[in-house]
């Protein structure tokens, strides 16, 4: 598994995710925001979705601001727990590596603290 992850979101966010870190979506009231412009189904509101391709983190953190409103911004994460690790299941795959290797992403069950997370950049 990769030692450097992105997820995108929105500068909205930032004050709370700089209190409490990164938490599932079930675990606010944030309603989902990738792929909010296409019939795609929202992803498991237990998880939260980490990519190694900033590309693909720069278009869910778009999403966020128009959603949310803010700014897009790029969130970085080293060292996840690999036990923690799933498949995004996007990907159709049994494991998070091969997930990684088809789609580049993962869900990630469980909170990342705030002292784990660093602002990339927009």
């Amino acid at each position: 598994m990769t030692s450097c992850s992105f997820i995108g979101t929105s500068t909205a966010f930032l004050p709370a995710i700089k209190k409490e870190g990164l938490r599932p979506r079930g675990q606010t009231s944030v309603k989902p925001a990738y792929g909010h412009a296409s019939s795609a189904k929202p992803g498991n509101p237990d998880l939260l979705y980490f990519t190694t391709q900033e590309t693909m983190a720069r278009f869910a953190a778009r999403a966020a601001a128009a959603v949310h409103g803010g700014e897009p911004v790029i969130l970085e994460v080293r060292n996840l727990d690999k036990a923690k690790a799933e498949p995004d299941e996007d990907s159709r795959e049994k494991t998070a590596e091969a997930s990684l290797a088809r789609m580049g992403s993962i869900g990630y069950r469980g909170r990342v603290p705030a002292d784990k997370v660093k602002v990339r950049g927009p």
